[in-house]
């Protein structure tokens, strides 16, 4: 394929998708028009947005405090400012982040170790594990370590 063709793709009678059958010229491809936002997109949450209950913490047992502490908290982030961090950064308006936040500060559930400690910073990524098959020869070996070690060193989880 050329940089004047592309793949084509349409569906039968049946609704199936079928390849169309020769290239087609990128010139006449149709373009479709992108369907409206049925509502205006609500402004991203911030954690100064929502309403937090420092009193939440009481439900920490010292391990848990420890571990946040060790492990996720940012500097000068309290419990309740990594929760609200948190939530904000995968909430869709600033009821949903209240939602998420009080889930979580009130123990109903605990994020994974990479959303805890990425989410709502430019840092890493919030997948807690990367599933990759390694090839049987050397080369894949090689291959599949060096995909490992780029996705570690971006906070990504490793199952191979």
């Amino acid at each position: 394929m050329n940089a004047m063709t592309s793949l084509a793709f349409d569906f039968d009678r049946h609704g199936h998708l079928v390849p169309v059958t020769g290239p087609v010229p990128l010139e006449s491809a149709p373009r479709r028009p992108q369907a409206p936002i049925p509502f205006p997109l609500a402004p991203k949450p911030v954690p100064a947005d929502l309403v937090l209950d420092r009193g939440r913490d009481a439900l920490l047992t010292d391990f848990g405090k420890a571990t946040l502490r060790d492990r996720y908290l940012m500097p000068g982030e309290s419990y309740q400012d990594l929760f609200a961090r948190v939530a904000c950064a995968y909430a869709d308006d600033r009821p949903h982040a209240q939602r998420i936040y009080d889930a979580i500060s009130r123990l109903w559930f605990m994020p994974a170790t990479p959303i805890l400690s990425n989410g709502g910073t430019s840092r890493g990524l919030p997948i807690s594990c990367f599933l990759n098959a390694v090839p049987d020869s050397l080369d894949g070996i090689v291959r599949t370590w060096n995909e490992n070690v780029a996705l570690a060193s971006n906070g990504g989880g490793i199952g191979t």
